[in-house]
Parts: structure tokens; C-alpha cells; sequence
């Protein structure tokens, strides 16, 4: 893999583990700003008009947003919970949704999926996925495309504290906007989400969020 191609992917993974380990412990039915209702929304606008939008029950947490040079990442949880309104909707599985907006590129996304698998597959990008940053932590269990969105099925062995997320989580890779965007559906360490929800939630994600742009 070129290694301009490499830097410009690895940030999109960095970026991730960086904005979860600020966020603290954010869970959908946990999350919580004040004591009286706020608004929520399952739409934000990013990287250069770039609209990220979640599936219904899902809103943005703006206190996870975090930005490093041309990558942008947030996470979403239970619409319900940040609101702080029962009267808005919950999510509907226990889990936490990412997201992270790399930079644009040039050429067709999915075309790249093999370069992208190579690198995630590699040292380096197996250290890049790993919230320890130890490239041994992680195994990617599985990898399949589905039209122009790839997806990963991680195990992340990371002793990480911070978010109690389940070790195996699926995460899609797909174009957005002419930026390569990841996408990630993280199970609470206490709950089962099947890999076939896990997987149609990044479906709608990536869906909703292709359709908005």
C-alpha cells in the first residue's frame, strides 16, 4: 500500500480511540447532560457540509465531537438518554454508535476496499484499530463487501476501561461526500446484539448518511 494511502487512513482508526477515550462512559440509556430535557438530534454537519445521520433512536452526542486535522469523530447514542426526554425515542439495541469522516478521495472508494482490508490486516493497522494501540489485541474475525460498503467484524482484546463495549463489534468502511467514512456498531459489554443486526444497523447508517449527501 502506498504510504500516502496509509496516512490517510490511519488517522481515521487513531481518531476513534482517541474520542472514545474522552468521551467517558457513554452508553445509550446512560447518557446524560442536565437534568432537564435538551435537544437531540440524529443529524450533524461535518467535514465541509458533510451530513452524518443515524437511524431512528440514535442521537448525536456533540460532547464526544472531536476534530484532528482533516478527520472528524462522533459518537451516537439512544435519542431517550441525551435528551434527557423519555418522550424521545430510545435506541433500540444496547449499543453505541461511531462514526469518523476521513478525507477526501480521489477515485472510486470501493475500488480501494482491497488496499483498505490490506492495511486493516497489517501491523500497523492492527495496532491502529486497537484501543491499547497493541497490534496484538486485535483479529479481524471476518470481512465480506456488501455493494460499496465494507465490512469488518473486529475483536479487540484492549484492556480499555473507559467504555464498557462488548470485544466484538462490526465496523463498515463506505464513501461519503468523496471522503472514506467508518462506521461502527459497538455492543455494550453486557448485552448480545447478533452479527446480523450489528450488521443491518451499519446498513441503515451508511444508507441514511449516503442519502443525505
Amino acid at each position: 500500500m502506498p504510504k500516502m494511502f496509509a496516512r490517510a487512513i490511519r488517522p481515521l482508526v487513531t481518531l476513534t480511540i482517541i474520542g472514545m477515550g474522552l468521551s467517558g462512559c457513554v452508553m445509550p440509556e446512560e447518557l446524560s447532560g442536565t437534568s432537564s430535557a435538551v435537544p437531540a438530534s440524529n443529524a450533524i454537519n461535518v467535514a465541509d457540509g458533510t451530513v452524518l445521520v443515524a437511524p431512528r433512536g440514535y442521537c448525536v452526542d456533540e460532547g464526544t465531537l472531536r476534530a484532528r486535522g482533516e478527520t472528524t469523530f462522533v459518537l451516537f447514542g439512544g435519542c431517550a438518554a441525551i435528551s434527557n426526554d423519555p418522550s424521545q425515542p430510545a435506541a433500540p439495541y444496547k449499543a453505541v454508535l461511531g462514526t469518523t469522516v476521513g478525507p477526501v478521495m480521489t477515485g472510486s472508494i470501493p475500488e480501494k476496499f482491497p488496499a483498505v482490508e490490506a492495511f486493516f490486516r497489517s501491523q500497523a493497522g492492527r495496532a491502529a484499530l486497537a484501543r491499547s494501540g497493541v497490534a496484538d489485541d486485535v483479529q479481524i474475525l471476518a470481512a465480506e463487501v456488501s455493494g460499496d460498503v465494507l465490512m469488518l467484524k473486529l475483536s479487540d482484546a484492549s484492556k480499555f476501561d473507559k467504555v464498557p463495549v462488548a470485544k466484538d463489534y462490526w465496523r463498515a468502511i463506505a464513501g461519503v461526500n468523496g471522503h472514506l467514512v467508518a462506521f461502527s456498531v459497538m455492543p455494550l459489554a453486557d448485552t448480545s446484539l447478533s452479527d446480523a443486526r450489528q450488521k443491518q444497523l451499519l446498513r441503515e447508517f451508511v444508507a441514511s448518511t449516503q442519502a443525505a449527501n
